[in-house]
């Protein structure tokens, strides 16, 4: 048995609880891992409450992202072997000593990355990515990225920075050293913030709302 931590019944957090649930052999283009970090995001008390339907079996554990060790591969898989350190969106739940990952959206954990970084890569830095990469942005123009501080925010900022991209985003001020390490120019947010941007951006931008 693995212990887990999630729900068994669809609703608020005093349906949740620790539980035990067998160890799967994986189906065919999965993997289990072991995991070593999990993902936290407003969709898991979504998915718990109910707003993305009811049908999966329950108790099941919370969280949609994870990172960890391979333990086993299911059938068809190539790429991955028993020991391979790796990050993805989970199909059982992640709050979990184990989770099984599907093979084709699993990544391996680059050496310099730690299993919390990689466990909160999958839901934000997939979003970003697919936003920066639908906007097509060509380098030298300026993208306007609202919440630039938050976890999407973060990775958009950094995915068009890469492309040559100039980013300008609002944030609080507190976090003005941290928007100035991804390499956009901070915004503060409040009264008067259209004509901060327009201030910051004079030539126009493109936005991008996290």
């Amino acid at each position: 048995m693995s212990k887990a931590f999630g729900y068994r019944a669809y609703g608020g957090p005093e349906n949740q609880e620790f539980f035990d649930r067998p160890v799967p052999d994986p189906r065919p283009g999965r993997l289990l891992i072991a995991v070593r970090a999990a993902g936290v995001n407003p969709v898991d008390w979504k998915i718990r409450n109910g707003w993305l339907g009811t049908d999966a079996p329950l108790p099941r554990a919370l969280g949609v992202e994870a990172a960890g060790v391979v333990e086993r591969v299911g059938a068809g898989v190539e790429g991955f072997a028993v020991g391979d350190e790796v990050f993805g969106v989970t199909l059982d739940g992640g709050y979990a000593r184990h989770a099984q990952l599907d093979a084709a959206e699993a990544a391996h954990k680059p050496p310099g990355v730690s299993f919390a970084a990689a466990a909160a890569l999958p839901v934000a830095a997939a979003t970003a990515y697919d936003a920066v990469e639908q906007i097509a942005l060509e380098p030298g123009r300026t993208l306007l990225v609202l919440g630039v501080g938050g976890g999407v925010g973060s990775a958009a900022a950094q995915i068009a920075r890469a492309r040559g991209v100039h980013v300008v985003g609002t944030a609080a001020d507190r976090n003005r050293g941290y928007v100035e390490e991804l390499g956009a120019t901070q915004v503060r947010y409040g009264e008067g913030v259209a004509d901060r941007i327009r201030a910051a951006a004079p030539e126009g931008w493109t936005a991008c709302s996290t």
